[in-house]
C-alpha cells in the first residue's frame, strides 16, 4: 500500500482545481491527487477559498436548486422536493422530502423503543 502525498507537493493549481471542482467529490478528487480529503480542504483554505458548502450553495441559487443539508443531493428548489418552512428565507425546508420523512420514521422508531411499545 502505498502511502499518499502531503498536499504542500501537489502544485497550488491542482489544488485549487480539485477544490472547486463541485461536481466531484473531495474523496474522488483526493484519491485522484493521492493526497488526504483533509490536506485539500486545509490548503483551500489557506489559499483563502470559501467553504464548499457556500460555493455549493451559492452554485444552487444561481440554478434556483438547493442542496440537501443531509443528503447533500442538489434538487430543484420547489415544493415537490422540500417541505414548506415558513422561517427560512426561502419558504423551504433544509432537508428534502425522502430525508425528513426518513429522520421522522427513525425517530418515531427510536423513541417507541425507549418507551417499549
Amino acid at each position: 500500500m502505498s502511502r499518499p502525498l502531503k498536499a504542500n507537493v501537489i502544485p497550488a493549481s491542482a489544488i485549487r482545481e480539485a477544490y472547486l471542482d463541485l461536481d466531484t467529490t473531495l474523496r474522488v478528487s483526493a484519491e485522484r491527487l493521492g493526497c488526504g480529503n483533509d490536506s485539500i480542504v486545509t490548503r483551500a483554505r489557506a489559499m483563502g477559498l470559501p467553504s464548499r458548502g457556500v460555493l455549493l450553495t451559492e452554485r444552487a441559487r444561481a440554478r434556483a436548486e438547493k442542496p440537501c443539508k443531509r443528503c447533500c443531493e442538489v434538487k430543484p428548489a420547489t415544493a415537490e422536493h422540500f417541505n414548506a418552512e415558513l422561517r427560512n428565507r426561502d419558504g423551504l425546508d433544509v432537508y428534502c422530502k425522502p430525508c425528513s420523512r426518513w429522520y421522522s420514521r427513525a425517530s418515531m422508531a427510536r423513541r417507541r423503543m425507549e418507551v417499549g411499545l
